[in-house]
């Protein structure tokens, strides 16, 4: 059964790109980097600091937790994720995949999205690092939309409330790793949403981890 389902999805292209996205959450910029290899942590604290913060290089080394197809939930501190309009799951892969048609969305209800909550979050700055691998159609553009949902009950998973990021996705098979900044606002753990929009032809998310964002100084704007 899995090498039939397989059959039905496109073929992987092979990689020939790295990109590196960082963004605040908070402020909503986002800054783009293409590379040769995959961004080392120097790389990506680098860049993080172009959002006008200096973060302290132990942020890729602390304390952490993840979530992927091959574990979605955690006990304690609790965390999960939730997919919908899945094309493709597999925990024996380690994967969830989309393949919408190209003319995705072609309806208001045509969702591809993923929610995921972390009960515990980090005192001042986290880090939500997301690791994805896709492609946009060809000639075209796509993009993930990533924000908070609303703390009620949202059964199609595809509400987001608040500030919003969108990343884009080009048309060539690459590897993505998107470091997105957040300062929590209330006293209640947000829950995030990343919804798949138009012009992407394939996407694999891999996972996502959540970590403390130790900052050196805030260096105002760079």
């Amino acid at each position: 059964m899995r090498n039939t389902i397989r059959t039905r999805l496109p073929q992987r292209g092979e990689v020939s790109q790295w990109v590196h996205h960082v963004a605040d959450f908070n402020g909503g910029q986002v800054l783009t980097t293409v590379l040769d290899q995959p961004p080392t942590p120097e790389h990506r604290i680098s860049r993080l600091s172009r959002l006008g913060s200096i973060f302290d290089p132990s942020i890729f080394g602390g304390p952490s937790y993840r979530l992927a197809a091959r574990t979605p939930y955690l006990t304690s501190p609790e965390a999960w994720l939730v997919g919908y309009g899945i094309d493709y799951f597999s925990t024996l892969e380690g994967g969830i995949q989309w393949t919408p048609p190209q003319d995705f969305p072609s309806h208001t209800g045509d969702i591809r999205s993923l929610r995921f909550y972390f009960s515990q979050l980090p005192a001042g700055s986290s880090l939500v690092s997301i690791l994805l691998e896709g492609n946009a159609w060809y000639g075209r553009i796509g993009h993930v939309l990533l924000g908070h949902a609303p703390h009620e009950d949202d059964s199609d998973g595809g509400q987001i409330t608040g500030q919003q990021v969108r990343i884009p996705i080009q048309d060539v098979s690459s590897v993505h790793t998107l470091d997105l900044t957040f300062a929590p606002q209330g006293t209640d753990p947000p829950v995030f949403v990343m919804m798949v929009e138009a012009g992407i032809e394939w996407l694999e998310f891999q996972s996502v981890t959540l970590q403390r964002a130790p900052l050196v100084v805030n260096s105002g704007s760079i």
